[in-house]
């Protein structure tokens, strides 16, 4: 039988569609990290490193909280504000970021190795508590929303358009990873990453993924339609995923979500887990809700303010804080 040009193309094609799908980018193509310069001073540093001086103030909106124990923690929001404290928040100090840009997502493996990541492709990481930071622009310069390690070496972040990368340098340098290919460019909003294979994703219009292989390949999972908007475990088995439309949804890799309803119509913004059954997430409004049964029912938590609340973490099960609009930053027990 004769098979024709086109015919045969689209035979080789298919052929070869799973290698592509399953395969990786080569570390020829890596994105280094460059000097973003300056030492933290307590007053911005000096040095212009890598982007305009922050202009900001302590009223500018705040967008991530990451605390490595109880008294060790950063906060960064709009404009490239980015402060450390290590007294449990009572006092603050700036790091010397300086990018100029909002900054959306911070992440530690210890008090000393830290990343974030911001709008415009910005990237930053510290070896030294953040005393200094390196930076670098990606080379799409999409707004990247979010970043997480599993372990000291590996990690991701994601953001518009389907943006993945992936690391197995510290961070030093980073990968695109090709699943946005096959998934319509789906912009990308939270990752956790369990292990150094296990990492679950989710994104726009109910983008839920996850992978076992550490990345090599991605597999979908669920039929939620709606933006989910942030995912966490605290026993890197029970996945517990944010919904924009007042859901919760409990996810074991492999298996089917559970959704369960909060119990008030608001915005919610971020969720954090401190146990395999006991979460809390927080929104507009300064609304905070408790749950101890896995999503199942969900209690009001009072935190003295109607400030937006744009993000939430728990560096221990009975302290955390919430930060957001405004510059607030709220204590939780």
């Amino acid at each position: 039988m004769q098979v024709g040009k086109n015919n045969f193309l689209a035979i080789i094609f298919l052929a070869f569609l799973p290698f592509f799908i399953s395969c990786k980018k080569d570390n020829s193509n890596q994105t280094p990290l460059i000097d973003g310069g300056g030492s933290g001073n307590g007053n911005g540093g000096t040095n212009p490193g890598n982007g305009p001086t922050p202009n900001f103030n302590k009223n500018t909106e705040l967008n991530s909280v990451f605390f490595v124990n109880a008294q060790v923690g950063w906060i960064a929001g709009k404009s490239g504000r980015l402060e450390k404290t290590e007294d449990g928040g009572r006092t603050w100090r700036s790091q010397n970021a300086v990018i100029g840009h909002n900054i959306n997502g911070l992440f530690f493996t210890d008090a000393a190795n830290g990343w974030f990541v911001g709008d415009d492709g910005f990237l930053g990481r510290t070896t030294n508590g953040g005393e200094t930071w390196l930076t670098s622009i990606a080379v799409n310069k999409l707004d990247n929303y979010a970043v997480a390690f599993s372990d000291a070496g590996n990690g991701y972040y994601v953001g518009e358009e389907g943006a993945l990368y992936y690391t197995y340098t510290a961070g030093r340098s980073w990968n695109k990873d090709f699943y946005s290919l096959f998934y319509n460019l789906k912009d990308v909003y939270g990752i956790f990453a369990a292990t150094s294979k296990s990492t679950v994703v989710v994104g726009e219009k109910g983008l839920l993924m996850y992978t076992t292989n550490g990345g090599l390949s991605w597999t979908k999972a669920g039929n939620a339609t709606e933006d989910l908007i942030g995912v966490h475990s605290a026993d890197k088995v029970n996945f517990y995923i944010l919904s924009d439309k007042n859901y919760v949804y409990k996810y074991q890799i492999g298996g089917t979500p559970e959704r369960f309803e909060l119990p008030a119509k608001f915005s919610p913004n971020a969720i954090h887990f401190t146990s395999a059954v006991a979460g809390f997430v927080a929104g507009d409004d300064g609304l905070v809700y408790r749950t101890t049964d896995g999503a199942k029912t969900w209690t009001k938590v009072n935190v003295n303010t109607s400030k937006d609340l744009n993000a939430i973490q728990f560096p221990t099960p009975s302290i955390g804080y919430a930060v957001g609009e405004d510059g607030i930053i709220v204590t939780i027990q």
